[in-house]
Parts: structure tokens; sequence; C-alpha cells
């Protein structure tokens, strides 16, 4: 019973150590030139946060609204229908 005591009482010590993990990511190269990203510990017991890599998600813009171009400014060469996302709108621009 001691013994499982002993070891209960040190796995308890040491599993704090990890909470604390003081990783960073550095890019790294070698000799060969080939570079990565390499997570870089200061403990050999600090383990390294895992990963997530998640797409880029592109914004979703309403699809455009049919109209008929207005007369623009004097000099124009003509107007296009551009999404204005200050305003989430499409609008008309002038050349």
């Amino acid at each position: 019973m001691k013994t499982f005591i002993i070891i209960f009482v040190i796995f308890i010590g040491l599993f704090p150590l990890n909470a604390f993990s003081a990783c960073h990511s550095e890019f790294l190269c070698d000799n060969n030139e080939n570079c990565r990203w390499v997570e870089v510990c200061d403990n050999p017991l600090d383990i390294p946060t895992p990963k997530v890599y998640m797409p880029r998600i592109s914004p979703v813009i309403p699809p455009e609204t049919p109209s008929i171009e207005p007369i623009g400014p004097p000099g124009s060469r003509g107007g296009k229908h551009l999404y204005n996302p200050d305003k989430d709108e499409w609008d008309w621009c002038f050349e």
C-alpha cells in the first residue's frame, strides 16, 4: 500500500508540470534548406498544444439584384455593379 501511495504522489506531483507548458513554434531549417514549423518546449515533460488547421472561409455575398444601369456622370465609360460589404448592398461604380 505504501508503494501505491508513493507512486500516486509522484504522479500527482508531475502532473502540474504539463499544465504550464512553455512551448512555442519556431520556423527551423536544416542544412538542406528544408524549413518547417516546429514546436519547441523548454522542459522535456512539456506537451505541445495540438495545432488545428481550419480552412479559410470566404465571406458570403448575396446574389446580385437585377437592375438597369443608371446614367453616370459626364465622361464616364460605363458602370459596374459591385457589392459594398460596409452597406451590405450592391451599388453602381462608374469609371
